[in-house]
């Protein structure tokens, strides 16, 4: 898998123009649904490790077209476990956790570049598979990418993709790192006010942060009701679904104060 991944790698190297890319990217990360489940599991470690440990050799001038790749990649990996349920969100999560964050103490600093991009695009990846969205801004006369079927991922699953972060913090050394974690993965997924967010708002903040984070991953759930209760949906069900996953972080955050401590 990595020897085929080398080559893909640097087969994009000179893929030139942004509708190339973007054709290339995605079919590079499309791959993954024509193979079986242990294949393709394979296949998505062996291209984030890729990633990981080419990306300091990155130029400036293609260092957008990788960020793109990096970001299909993803999104198929992820839309490959929703379109089977979510119930291989812990392959998932393992595939990440040994491809991202796999490296040896002495070698954390090893594609740090690559683990802040990923950190910032990991929730809006997932969301867009939730949405059955693309998680692409496409240019005026861009061919459109198509998407798949909305996919709304349970808090269960969730919870086995996010601790592959949580676990991180424990590890990793990069404060800049640790950082971009905490305000792009837990801070969105804590801030319950985001359930209630007008979704035709600018976004807020660095880049297009998740809205509505907890209400659409949450959606993926079967509520449970009192007998006779009514089909609806009341506003808890939003924290509710966040809050294993703040009381599980909260537990490793007091375990790392160090990781946690704000930096400037």
């Amino acid at each position: 898998g990595k020897k085929l991944w080398r080559g893909l790698f640097y087969s994009y190297w000179h893929a030139d123009g942004r509708a190339t890319q973007l054709e290339v990217a995605n079919k590079m990360g499309a791959l993954v649904h024509v193979l079986n489940r242990e294949v393709a599991m394979v296949y998505l470690e062996a291209g984030l490790w890729t990633m990981r440990t080419e990306w300091g050799g990155i130029d400036k001038h293609r260092m957008d077209k990788y960020c793109l790749l990096t970001r299909r990649v993803l999104h198929h990996g992820f839309r490959f476990a929703g379109e089977r349920g979510w119930d291989m969100a812990d392959d998932i999560g393992r595939a990440m956790a040994e491809a991202i964050f796999g490296a040896p103490k002495s070698a954390q600093l090893e594609g740090i570049g690559f683990k802040l991009h990923v950190a910032e695009v990991f929730l809006r990846e997932v969301e867009a598979v939730c949405k059955g969205e693309t998680g692409l801004a496409m240019d005026d006369g861009e061919e459109e990418i198509e998407a798949g079927a909305p996919t709304p991922i349970p808090s269960g699953a969730l919870a086995a993709l996010v601790v592959v972060f949580i676990n991180a913090m424990q590890k990793e050394e990069s404060n800049v790192l640790l950082k971009r974690i905490r305000t792009d993965v837990f801070e969105p997924l804590t801030d319950a006010s985001r359930a209630s967010e007008d979704p035709r708002a600018p976004p807020r903040g660095r880049g297009a942060r998740p809205r509505q984070v907890a209400r659409v991953f949450h959606s993926g759930d079967q509520p449970r009701r009192a007998p006779g209760a009514e089909d609806g949906r009341d506003g808890g069900e939003a924290r509710d679904a966040a809050a294993p996953l703040v009381a599980r972080a909260a537990a490793q955050r007091r375990a790392c104060a160090r990781a946690m401590t704000p930096v400037s």
